[in-house]
């Protein structure tokens, strides 16, 4: 080409960005994390002045003792340099500021610097006037010289967040510089004995929190870099931009660019910054706490890390034959912000394609992707509708795999099954999405993958749409075990703690309180000394035969012959999984378990425990009525609730009938009823057809409820108090159904007031009440537990649960 013909500047069309206004300022969600955990500092150390006196002294101790070991002039210059940081530091934040036109860092740092001398001052004003002995004496420290220290340092404190508001200026040198001599200065106040461990620990944190606190909540500079200067650093590398659209980001931790090269390409643009930094950690990191590690996305801990990753990803899915967009550029864009620019390739995203546009091609061709994947070991983790793109001509191709990983674990494979028969049961029904994976990957594949079609393994997107249709879940798993052994799906579960197991710990531990409490007023010694063994020995007995009448309603219910010897074990079980959750959920789930493992379907088991949990309920409210009939006495009205109770009762069901007038009300209960129903009620017909089993069920039932009410009789009459027995029968099953509601581990705490104070109210004596539920407790709660973990092994060792 002549020089004649190369095209000039006017040729050129200009480039375009479309995108909102960059802001001035910016809150970032890292700053908010860090001042979580700056509060947090300050919680410890004050607990550690609370509660851990000793051990602060002796680190105290340990530290002065130190000061031997060091020569008194490196001290001395330790404590001198600071000084003089502490005065050229400010200075010279403010030359720097004026200097770079940044008149409102100063502003922030005085901001900052009032806040955490205010704090700080507000502190020992407390220590001194309301805080406990032990912590004055943990906070407080009197000099060699007779001076007493205050609980912080002020000057301190203050110092630290004018380092801390003016760490985002763009001189990290100099912060790091007066980090280490404030580390310094620190050092030799510890080691010189004028402050104690606690004491710095406290004037670090709020210094450091204060700091944070201001950078969030007046924001700092934005340093971002805003379209142009993208498309620069994108042409510097050889991608020149004609036009960049801001559009929304699946990443959290970028922003994103849809472009134009002027080559024709399309592009999709990733920009990392800091002030994304931070996003969504706090779900990240209830995440972490709740799953097991196994499922989790792997987090990346920087944004050199993060786009590391990214970037082997696109690499590692390019060389396995993924249809993915290639990555065209991974550059820096500024001091803190990298951009990595893939290619983008024609297509609808599937989660705005209408199901009759995707044909079987495009079916065969995602699965085909993930074939891919799994060959060589790459997990997608975000198989969401958002991430599939429908081509033209019959395709599908995945969107850059930014939450992947490679070399993955046979689990994370099986997960990507999961969540891509989620998502395409979203978009074209069960009944196609089963049959292209089955055509794709065999049966077998697709079984592995049922027990992990749940809401808490898929991605968020994935959720929500999974949300929109509330029977995917279950047509998937029929569709897919239709023709399948149920035996072949074993179960897997993903969390680590569930929300209602952490409710059972707080309520376990409140529980365990109120129990101890309870505890406090009996003398154990005096207890045993005037037991009467004997009626012990009819309280233990009583216990026992709740065993065996547990094993009666689960035969008598069960849709399969069951062993009398195992099932009886299953119950000890049961009180073993009782130990650690909440009142019929651990004995329910060993239950279905164990049916199951003895030939039911899965469908079928919960179904025969469910009839023989809603039988069991029916037949103590009987009793209960009976009981309190027969009882004639004023125990029974004493254990009515009281009128006030019966018009909230009244005023409860009235607002319940206002709300399932409303349709939406009325769709939630009935979606949480009808998979009940649906597998009960046909299970309750055919028990009907069987009145020997339903005979020998309730036969169980009563047995379990006199076993318990003996074993209640026992445990008073074995401290010389006396009861009729109907009294002692409604008192039991008072207080076995308040017990039930609540959500400690075995209604633990709940049982025993709700015992004793019906006892009392039967007429016992206090202290004869107290010792008596103490002793029913220990025979039909805690004697079991060594038991029914034996028992529990024994039938995992023989696949029996």
């Amino acid at each position: 080409m002549s020089q004649a013909q190369l095209p000039t500047a006017a040729d050129v069309a200009p480039l375009v960005v479309v995108e909102p206004a960059a802001p001035r300022r910016v809150r970032r969600p890292l700053d908010l994390v860090r001042f979580a955990l700056a509060v947090l500092g300050v919680v410890v150390s004050l607990l550690i002045a609370r509660f851990a006196v000793n051990t602060a002294y002796g680190i105290g101790k340990d530290l002065t003792g130190v000061a031997p070991l060091v020569p008194t002039a490196v001290l001395s210059v330790f404590s001198f340099l600071l000084g003089l940081g502490a005065v050229a530091f400010p200075v010279a934040v403010g030359i720097d500021a004026v200097l770079r036109n940044r008149a409102r860092d100063v502003i922030d740092g005085v901001v900052a610097a009032v806040a955490a001398g205010l704090i700080a001052w507000l502190a020992n004003v407390w220590v001194r006037n309301a805080a406990p002995p032990q912590m004055i004496a943990a906070l407080v420290r009197t000099t060699p010289r007779g001076l007493t220290t205050p609980a912080t340092q002020p000057f301190v404190a203050v110092l630290i967040a004018l380092i801390t508001v003016a760490g985002v200026g763009g001189r990290d040198g100099l912060q790091r510089v007066m980090w280490g001599l404030l580390g310094a200065g620190m050092f030799s106040a510890l080691v010189a004995g004028v402050t104690s461990p606690a004491s710095a620990l406290l004037t670090v944190s709020l210094g450091r929190g204060m700091g944070l606190l201001t950078r969030y909540a007046l924001g700092i500079p934005s340093l971002r870099p805003d379209g142009r200067q993208v498309a620069a650093t994108l042409a510097r590398n050889g991608l020149d931009v004609a036009r960049l659209d801001s559009v929304e980001a699946g990443d959290r931790q970028a922003r994103r660019y849809l472009g134009q090269a002027r080559d024709g390409r399309r592009l999709d643009v990733h920009v990392f910054d800091r002030d994304q930094q931070g996003l969504g950690v706090l779900y990240r990191f209830w995440r972490r706490v709740r799953l097991r590690e196994t499922v989790l996305r792997r987090e990346s801990v920087s944004m050199r890390q993060s786009i590391e990753r990214h970037m082997l990803l696109a690499y590692a899915a390019q060389r396995a034959g993924v249809a993915t967009p290639p990555l065209l550029v991974a550059a820096e864009t500024g001091p803190e912000a990298t951009v990595l620019a893939y290619e983008e390739w024609e297509g609808v995203a599937l989660a705005d394609a209408p199901a009759e546009m995707l044909s079987e091609e495009h079916l065969a061709s995602a699965w085909a992707q993930l074939g891919r994947l799994r060959r060589h070991a790459i997990a997608h983790r975000n198989l969401a509708p958002g991430s599939l793109v429908a081509a033209e001509n019959g395709g599908v191709w995945l969107r850059p795999l930014g939450l992947g990983e490679v070399a993955a674990s046979d689990l994370q494979l099986r997960l990507d099954v999961a969540e891509l028969l989620c998502t395409l049961g979203a978009v074209v029904g069960p009944e196609r999405a089963v049959a292209s994976g089955i055509a794709a990957l065999g049966q077998h594949e697709l079984l592995a993958a049922v027990p992990l079609l749940q809401p808490i393994a898929l991605g968020s997107e994935t959720r929500a749409a999974v949300r929109r249709k509330p029977d995917l879940l279950r047509e998937l798993r029929s569709r897919i075990l239709h023709d399948s052994p149920p035996s072949s799906v074993e179960p897997v579960r993903l969390e680590r703690l569930r929300p209602r197991t952490l409710l059972s710990i707080v309520a376990g531990a409140v529980g365990g309180y109120v129990l101890l409490s309870q505890l406090g007023q009996v003398d154990v010694s005096q207890l045993l000394a005037r037991a009467h063994w004997g009626w012990v020995g009819v309280a233990l007995a009583g216990s026992v035969l709740t065993y065996l009448a547990s094993a009666l309603i689960l035969i008598g219910f069960a849709p399969v012959p069951l062993q009398l010897e195992r099932t009886v074990m299953a119950q000890l079980a049961a009180s073993f999984a009782a130990l650690v959750t909440p009142p019929a959920v651990g004995g329910v789930a060993v239950n279905v378990r164990f049916v199951q493992r003895s030939g039911a379907t899965p469908g079928l088991a919960v179904a025969s425990v469910g009839v023989a949990q809603a039988a069991a309920f029916a037949i103590h409210l009987l009793l209960l009525a009976l009981a309190g009939y027969l009882t004639g006495s004023q125990t029974g009205t004493d254990l009515l609730p009281a009128r006030r109770v019966l018009v909230a009762l009244a005023v409860a069901l009235v607002i319940s009938g206002l709300v399932l007038l409303l349709p939406v009300a009325r769709r939630v209960v009935v979606h949480r009823i009808r998979p009940f129903l649906s597998e009960v009620i046909p299970r309750l017909v055919d028990l009907v057809q069987q009145p020997k089993r339903v005979a020998l069920g309730v036969a169980g039932n009563l047995l379990l409820n006199f076993g318990y009410v003996v074993a209640l009789d026992g445990a008073i009459r074995a401290f010389g108090g006396e009861l009729p027995f109907w009294s002692v029968a409604v008192v039991y099953l008072a207080g076995s159904a308040i017990g039930n509601a609540a959500p400690t581990p075995g209604g633990l705490g709940a049982v025993e007031a709700a015992l004793a104070a019906g006892l009392t109210a039967a007429g016992l004596a206090g202290d004869v009440a107290v010792s008596a539920v103490l002793l029913y407790r220990l025979a039909t709660f805690w004697l079991p537990v060594a038991p029914g973990y034996m028992a529990f092994g024994w039938l995992q060792r023989r696949h029996a649960l």
